[in-house]
């Protein structure tokens, strides 16, 4: 017999190919649509780095497609102010497409006629036209009307600035930019529009830019840039490339993240350091899907300051001593040990916890984990009931539970998570203030989750070894119950083609219908013997069962307590693919005075409704 026990250790929650503990995990949720009059045309976005507001772009006003457009100003909450974009940009089709900051307060919007620039008021996050960009040298911009924002327009760009992102220590810390339009080329430019390089999509399916975000590492070393661009074709990924500046080739690095909104279409992207979840350290990426309804998502990209998702602790698991994988595996435990380890290629130390319980209705709330993990608080998505463990590790050295679940009854679901945390991350940076959430189980993008099976003993067993071969014959203590045929013994495979199964489960016999003419439409009942209350403890009964031809009938099991009427406790009707499943069945009672179950099939009406079970079993 098998008992299943779910197991998770959460490791990946996107498609990275760099198993991190948080990345690409969502930490902000913004409807765009429903707060701005129903307006479901958000292009791009922006975060102003010195106030913490959020920017959005959106074609026309509320439902209204044409110009006058549209810049949205968000706080954190939700809350919404709106601004109406200048002359020049309200001229054109779509008005601002993508957007992006910097960190003396200016914001940047793309379009058709180039980049404006503004100045964000560092309290109320609005929005005043500027004249200069300012970097390491303040540039002179000139307005293409009075009154309007400066535009930094680029001949060698030669098309609609969709994709915007800046970079601050650019070209000798004078400030460039990133932009790019779809599918073609990414351009960094200076504030004159001059092309300072050019990284060429070598095919189309590598991104279509909808949105760009640098992560400069606010170090002023450019040669540790990357760079987050929607990935192709328009409903893909997020994904972030290295810039080479030598060569003037961007490369994926092996980062993706999924989207919110998955298929639908893209919008900008923008970078927030500190995140938006409250912890206050590392960054998050935000972007813009064009989806039902229009949105904005924060995913975490670097959970630590200083730490590349590379670098932060991941917990694996393995079973009996096999090996530990943070990935997708099954595996079947006959010695029933769980083992988990920690896996960093940082140098801090690495505290890590487990928590599980029995599948239940009742989400925990969230709070201080209790004992020795100080100001770290936590939260489970999944429903808790019971025992937490909390523990330190040493990476490199597995910590091995044994099975404690011998207990439960077999099919019992157990619900594990683990989270690898670093407590030892700066201080300085983070604090101790940081939050873990637990992700839904039924999330299958999720890596780290293992399914478990382990042997666990019957109380009484029956796999009809010794059972003499042909019609009408039973195990002992067994019987045929009446029906208009008599089920058989058999080792070797039904005879008919196209039906029953090829060998037993285990040893070499199992009993089984025959349902050639003239017993295509046939009654068989077999009924096993009496079994005591004891040998029932466990409520339950299991056994094997093959249904694999065209005709397969109906099998009804009962149990019959000798003084009532014989209860129906599982029917199995139709054909399914495997030559043989494990079905278990609780029972709705345990009679004192023990029971007997009654196997009763009706063939389907040809040839192919042989049916067999082994391997029958009392829990």
């Amino acid at each position: 017999m098998q008992k299943q026990i779910l197991l998770a250790a959460i490791a990946i929650a996107t498609t990275a190919s760099l198993a991190t503990a948080q990345f690409g995990r969502e930490t902000f949720f913004i409807d765009l649509q429903v707060p701005t009059q129903n307006n479901n045309l958000h292009l791009g976005c922006a975060y102003g780095l010195t106030n913490g507001f959020i920017y959005t772009s959106g074609r026309g006003l509320g439902p209204v497609n044409t110009g006058p457009h549209t810049i949205y100003t968000w706080d954190t909450l939700g809350s919404v102010t709106t601004m109406a974009q200048p002359a020049a940009s309200n001229t054109t089709v779509w008005g601002y497409r993508d957007g992006a900051s910097s960190i003396l307060g200016q914001v940047f919007f793309g379009w058709d006629g180039g980049i404006d620039v503004y100045d964000a008021d560092p309290v109320t996050g609005a929005l005043t036209p500027a004249t200069n960009l300012l970097a390491g040298i303040s540039t002179p911009l000139t307005p293409l009307v009075a009154g309007a924002p400066g535009t930094i327009t680029s001949a060698g760009v030669a098309g609609t600035h969709r994709a915007l992102a800046f970079n601050f220590f650019g070209n000798n810390a004078a400030g460039s930019f990133f932009v790019a339009n779809f599918g073609g080329s990414v351009f960094e430019i200076d504030a004159a529009g001059t092309v300072l390089h050019t990284f060429t999509n070598t095919t189309s399916s590598i991104w279509s830019a909808y949105g760009l975000a640098l992560d400069d590492k606010g170090d002023g070393d450019e040669t540790n840039d990357t760079l987050w661009i929607n990935s192709a074709p328009n409903a893909g990924n997020l994904v972030e490339y290295s810039i080479d500046r030598v060569l003037d080739v961007l490369t994926p690095t092996g980062l993706e993240i999924e989207r919110n909104q998955p298929g639908t279409a893209q919008g900008g992207l923008a970078l927030v350091p500190g995140g938006l979840d409250g912890r206050n350290c590392g960054y998050d990426l935000i972007g813009v899907d064009q989806g039902t309804p229009d949105a904005l998502t924060g995913y975490r990209v670097v959970q630590w300051d200083g730490y590349s998702p590379a670098d932060e602790p991941r917990l694996v698991v393995g079973v009996d001593g096999g090996p530990l994988t943070g990935g997708v595996a099954q595996a079947t435990s006959t010695t029933a040990t769980i083992e988990f380890d920690v896996v960093s290629a940082g140098t801090a130390g690495l505290p890590w916890l487990i928590f599980f319980d029995l599948a239940g209705g009742v989400h925990r709330a969230p709070g201080p984990i209790p004992g020795v993990i100080g100001d770290v608080v936590w939260e489970l998505s999944h429903p808790r009931l019971t025992s937490i463990l909390v523990g330190t590790g040493t990476a490199g050295t597995p910590v091995v539970y044994p099975n404690f679940l011998a207990a439960q009854p077999v099919g019992t679901e157990i619900e594990w998570q683990g989270f690898a945390i670093d407590l030892a991350a700066p201080a300085a940076a983070c604090g101790k203030s940081l939050t873990f959430l637990g992700l839904p189980w039924s999330t299958t993008t999720f890596g780290g989750h293992l399914r478990v099976t382990d042997a666990l003993p019957c109380l009484t067993f029956e796999n009809f070894e010794g059972t003499a071969t042909g019609v009408g014959n039973y195990p002992a203590t067994w019987s045929d119950g009446g029906g208009t045929a008599m089920w058989s013994s058999d080792g070797g495979g039904t005879p008919s083609g196209g039906t029953g199964p090829t060998s037993a489960v285990s040893g070499t016999q199992y009993m089984y219908c025959e349902t050639s003419t003239p017993n295509t439409a046939a009654n068989f009942i077999m009924n096993t013997r009496v079994f005591t209350a004891a040998e029932m403890a466990g409520g339950q009964i299991a056994f094997q069962l093959s249904r694999v031809g065209a005709t397969v009938g109906t099998l009804d099991v009962m149990m019959d307590d000798g003084i009532n009427p014989a209860v129906l406790v599982a029917t199995y009707t139709g054909a399914v693919v495997p030559e043989w499943t494990q079905e278990f069945v609780t029972l709705p009672s345990i009679p004192a005075g023990g029971a007997s179950f009654q196997f009763n099939y009706t063939a389907g009406g040809g040839f192919t409704g042989d049916i067999a079970i082994d391997d029958f079993c009392t829990l």
